[in-house]
């Protein structure tokens, strides 16, 4: 899916690019924030997998992924319109 999701950013990219579509490169761009989404997410489920020792723990991987999302999810749509955040 990742590498499915990366093809199809690029392609579009390039055809927006080239034809100067707008919409192209917004899709693309709007793509770029899913391969981002799974990127973390992969590496949420890799970092749960491993064992629990001194250094790291299983609720530091967590939380790490529950704070990258929240500040994905308040710091995006704010960036579109301001009145989204309040």
């Amino acid at each position: 899916m990742l590498g499915i999701d990366t093809a199809f950013f690029v392609l579009e990219l390039g055809v927006g690019l080239f034809v100067g579509s707008l919409a192209l490169m917004a899709d693309a761009f709007h793509m770029l924030n899913d391969i981002i989404s799974l990127v973390v997410g992969l590496w949420a489920v890799k970092a749960a997998q491993q064992h629990a020792n001194d250094k790291f723990s299983f609720g530091v991987s967590i939380a790490i992924q529950s704070h990258v999302n929240h500040a994905k999810r308040s710091i995006v749509p704010a960036s579109r319109d301001s009145r989204s955040f309040l």
